[in-house]
């Protein structure tokens, strides 16, 4: 199998539908109808010009940038009509200030627009009221919460002209007041038990989570949990911020998960979440089990954040638990998996993307085996009777057609041009920078860790 050449050719079939305007519409609405769809970066215009500007630059066709430019035009006018009045990465105005400083980064023309969006960023992150504990669901999470904007932040400051200091002022400040948040929700109580708990008045609408964690829980997906905390906190020490705090609450959450890993004799790996004990805080770790491969909910989600947590804190058996976690979920057999949805969010693209990226900071084997998997899993799903050659399959037998970045074809085409070493475009998926879990000896300390 030659998994570069196999994942080109499929990211190609996508990037044909996507970048076809006669199929998307290039009306103001997706079918051209006048309506202006949100402009969010999950499923809307913002994710499909991501995905094509980077198709276009891996496939060397203007055709695919052209596309993308119009979309984002097209988003842009939309925010005219229906204003991101919410600073969220995937759902509001961060995803949108994301995408444009990449977009900026090859057109400067484009810095005029990302400096005005940056400022409405940065004045409605510190209009935003955050509370510890959480008084909404979500509020820190890397979707719509906290993480996300704060990674979508140290972006946009990476990309705004220097010579602006009231921005560059601006984005500093909104990033602390959401490093504070993070660090004050990670924190633990007088009791010693985490503040990221999530009481069940939080989620009395969601029935089958009161079905099954009537009491609390401790949130532990990549979406809407810690791992995606720690990921957004390593990322901001890298960056400077935290008055070097941040590494002693790495260590402290770190810490905590691998007290409560679930171990056998094939290794470690965490649930979707930890349900607690009535009438305690505690977490019940004897009625759990290892969660369904994915990168919303699963241990591999777990170990995209310990990775990076490993290198800020400079700790080898963190790194090794990550290591050996991931290498367990690889081997875990397909029928096994519950995975069977091409997307990113919880499917195969998404497991795709951890691989691709462990393969890069670890050069294990086991991690090239299992991108190379993901890809001929992802061939099997591909139909070019598909609207966009892959659809959601959110669950088994309901079939969606999203051209969608987080859970629709887009999303798809990029973790297969990432792992054909086309492009690098994960981090507004992992928040962290490619590189940023990669430290000295991890494949002896990956070696160790292994049954």
């Amino acid at each position: 199998m030659d998994t570069n050449s196999d994942a080109m050719k499929l990211a190609l079939r996508v990037a044909e539908r996507l970048g076809n305007l006669d199929i998307i519409g290039a009306g103001p609405g997706p079918d051209g109808s006048g309506e202006y769809p949100p402009a969010t970066l999950s499923g809307g215009d913002l994710g499909v010009a991501l995905a094509l500007l980077h198709a276009g630059e891996a496939l060397d066709d203007e055709v695919h940038l052209s596309a993308a430019h119009t979309l984002l035009r097209r988003a842009a006018r939309s925010t005219a009509h229906r204003p991101l009045k919410h600073p969220g990465l995937w759902t509001g105005t961060a995803g949108f200030a994301w995408v444009l400083a990449e977009f900026t980064r090859r057109e400067p023309r484009y810095l005029g627009t990302l400096h005005r969006v940056a400022t409405d960023l940065s004045a409605q992150v510190l209009a935003e009221p955050l509370h510890v504990p959480s008084r909404k669901l979500y509020d820190y999470d890397m979707v719509s919460g906290s993480a996300g904007q704060l990674a979508a932040l140290l972006a946009v400051a990476d990309v705004a002209d220097a010579a602006d200091e009231d921005l560059r002022t601006a984005l500093r400040k909104a990033a602390e007041h959401l490093v504070e948040h993070l660090m004050a929700v990670t924190s633990l109580d007088e009791d010693g038990l985490p503040l990221w708990f999530v009481p069940p008045h939080l989620y009395s609408h969601v029935e089958w989570r009161t079905a099954s964690q009537p009491h609390g829980f401790y949130d532990l997906g990549f979406a809407h949990g810690l791992p995606g905390v720690l990921a957004a906190l390593c990322r901001a020490e890298a960056e400077g911020y935290g008055g070097g705090a941040i590494p002693g609450r790495v260590a402290e959450i770190t810490g905590w998960l691998a007290r409560l890993a679930l171990r056998d004799e094939t290794g470690p790996s965490w649930p979707a979440a930890f349900p607690v004990r009535p009438g305690t805080r505690e977490p019940m770790i004897e009625s759990v089990a290892p969660g369904r491969a994915a990168w919303c909910y699963g241990p591999e989600g777990v170990t995209a954040a310990l990775l990076p947590a490993a290198v800020t804190i400079g700790a080898p058996d963190v790194y090794a638990d990550a290591v050996a976690a991931l290498e367990r979920a690889a081997r875990t057999p397909s029928r096994e998996r519950g995975c069977f949805s091409p997307t990113l969010c919880h499917g195969h693209a998404g497991l795709l993307t951890m691989y691709t990226r462990a393969h890069t900071q670890t050069g294990r084997p086991a991690f090239a085996a299992a991108r190379d998997t993901q890809v001929a899993e992802l061939e099997a799903l591909a139909d070019d009777e598909h609207a966009f050659i892959f659809a959601d399959e959110p669950e088994r037998g309901s079939i969606i057609q999203n051209r969608g970045l987080l859970e629709g074809a887009a999303g798809v085409m990029l973790a297969l041009l990432g792992a054909a070493g086309a492009v690098q475009w994960d981090e507004i998926l992992l928040l962290t920078p490619a590189g940023s879990g990669v430290m000295a000896g991890t494949a002896r300390a990956g070696e160790r860790a292994a049954p």
